[in-house]
């Protein structure tokens, strides 16, 4: 992000955002628009998968916010 212009580095901070919103949480918000183009619905052990990465996600917010 160091070579990236601040338009460039805003969108980039508020895409980021949207998705530790979206995927932050369990169950994921699946009205999101995210969730729908980001997301398929296939396996069944993807919703153990998907749990494990809202957790991460979770945790990795939380240390940010601690920085």
């Amino acid at each position: 992000m160091i070579h990236m212009d601040m338009e460039a580095r805003d969108r980039a901070v508020s895409r980021a955002e949207d998705l530790m919103d979206v995927y932050g949480h369990w169950p994921f918000k699946r009205d999101s628009p995210l969730f729908t183009t980001e997301i398929d619905s296939g396996e069944p052990g993807d919703l153990m998968v998907e749990e494990v990465v809202a957790s991460v996600i979770y945790v990795l917010r939380k240390m940010d916010r601690l920085i």
